[in-house]
Protein backbone atom coordinates (compact mmCIF):
# COMPACT_ATOMS: atom_id res chain seq x y z
CA UNK A 1 0.00 0.00 0.00
CA UNK A 2 2.17 2.85 -1.05
CA UNK A 3 6.15 3.23 -0.87
CA UNK A 4 8.06 4.15 2.48
CA UNK A 5 9.27 7.41 1.01
CA UNK A 6 5.08 8.48 -0.10
CA UNK A 7 3.43 10.90 2.70
CA UNK A 8 0.84 8.77 4.60
CA UNK A 9 -1.03 12.34 4.19
CA UNK A 10 -0.37 14.66 1.44
CA UNK A 11 -2.89 17.96 1.32
CA UNK A 12 -2.06 20.96 -1.00
CA UNK A 13 -3.81 24.32 -1.79
CA UNK A 14 -6.68 23.10 0.54
CA UNK A 15 -8.75 26.54 1.16
CA UNK A 16 -12.54 26.28 2.91
CA UNK A 17 -14.48 28.96 3.75
CA UNK A 18 -18.01 28.97 5.68
CA UNK A 19 -20.86 31.33 4.52
CA UNK A 20 -19.44 34.39 6.67
CA UNK A 21 -15.58 33.31 7.12
CA UNK A 22 -12.58 32.03 5.44
CA UNK A 23 -11.35 29.10 7.38
CA UNK A 24 -8.53 27.71 5.95
CA UNK A 25 -6.05 29.36 3.72
CA UNK A 26 -3.64 27.29 1.19
CA UNK A 27 -2.78 24.86 3.55
CA UNK A 28 0.11 22.97 2.28
CA UNK A 29 1.06 19.58 4.42
CA UNK A 30 2.91 16.64 4.40
CA UNK A 31 3.17 13.74 6.69
CA UNK A 32 5.61 10.41 6.37
CA UNK A 33 5.02 7.04 8.03
CA UNK A 34 6.75 7.15 11.39
CA UNK A 35 6.32 10.74 11.71
CA UNK A 36 4.67 12.68 14.66
CA UNK A 37 3.09 16.18 14.22
CA UNK A 38 1.38 18.82 15.89
CA UNK A 39 -1.29 20.89 14.16
CA UNK A 40 -1.65 24.16 16.35
CA UNK A 41 -3.47 27.28 16.17
CA UNK A 42 -6.04 28.76 18.21
CA UNK A 43 -9.48 28.37 18.23
CA UNK A 44 -11.62 29.08 14.83
CA UNK A 45 -8.10 28.63 13.17
CA UNK A 46 -9.31 25.50 10.99
CA UNK A 47 -7.59 22.66 13.09
CA UNK A 48 -11.11 20.92 13.46
CA UNK A 49 -12.05 21.40 10.22
CA UNK A 50 -8.89 20.16 8.09
CA UNK A 51 -9.61 17.20 10.33
CA UNK A 52 -12.65 16.35 9.80
CA UNK A 53 -12.11 17.01 5.72
CA UNK A 54 -9.66 14.14 6.04
CA UNK A 55 -12.24 12.43 7.00
CA UNK A 56 -14.62 12.83 4.80
CA UNK A 57 -17.26 14.32 6.89
CA UNK A 58 -16.84 18.00 5.21
CA UNK A 59 -16.95 18.65 1.92
CA UNK A 60 -17.37 21.81 -0.19
CA UNK A 61 -13.26 22.56 0.18
CA UNK A 62 -11.03 23.37 -2.42
CA UNK A 63 -7.48 21.54 -2.91
CA UNK A 64 -6.48 18.33 -3.08
CA UNK A 65 -6.15 16.27 0.09
CA UNK A 66 -4.49 12.39 -0.82
CA UNK A 67 -4.39 9.97 2.70
CA UNK A 68 -2.28 6.73 1.80
CA UNK A 69 -1.57 7.72 -1.40
CA UNK A 70 -5.69 8.35 -2.49
CA UNK A 71 -7.15 11.25 -3.55
CA UNK A 72 -10.13 11.47 -1.18
CA UNK A 73 -12.40 13.16 -3.56
CA UNK A 74 -11.97 9.89 -5.96
CA UNK A 75 -15.44 8.33 -3.58
CA UNK A 76 -13.41 5.40 -2.23
CA UNK A 77 -14.06 5.76 1.44
CA UNK A 78 -11.83 2.11 2.51
CA UNK A 79 -9.26 4.34 3.90
CA UNK A 80 -11.31 5.17 7.01
CA UNK A 81 -10.82 1.98 7.81
CA UNK A 82 -7.38 2.37 8.68
CA UNK A 83 -7.93 5.89 10.59
CA UNK A 84 -8.65 6.02 14.20
CA UNK A 85 -9.81 9.74 15.33
CA UNK A 86 -10.39 10.31 18.93
CA UNK A 87 -11.80 14.23 18.75
CA UNK A 88 -11.42 16.85 21.62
Amino acid sequence: MGHADEPVIAISGLWMNYTDRMVLRGIDLKVYRGQIIGYIGPNGAGKSTTVKIMLGLVEGYNGKVEIFGRDIADGDVSYKKRIGYVPE
